[in-house]
């Protein structure tokens, strides 16, 4: 992490530096945070989408008689 020069050392004019240091640090952090849980949340959007275009793919090649005889848990999955 790096740490602008105004919040080291000499710089540091009044006030707690450890204090303000931990403050700036915790800051930096947030949005590091903010920003992990967008990109995240982008990656979850376009993998239940790549998923849920596949199931489409495999459900409309499947007649009834196939998706009958799949066992459960794949019926499960295909929403069968």
């Amino acid at each position: 992490m790096i740490l602008r020069d105004d919040l080291q050392g000499e710089e540091l004019i009044g006030g707690d530096a450890e204090l303000k240091i931990t403050a700036e640090a915790y800051k930096a952090m947030q949005e590091d945070l903010k920003i992990h849980n967008k990109e995240s949340s982008r990656l979850d959007y376009l993998t239940r989408k790549e998923r849920n275009k596949v199931i489409a793919e495999i459900i409309a090649a499947l007649d009834v008689a196939t998706i009958s005889v799949l066992p459960q848990r794949a019926k499960d999955m295909l929403g069968q």
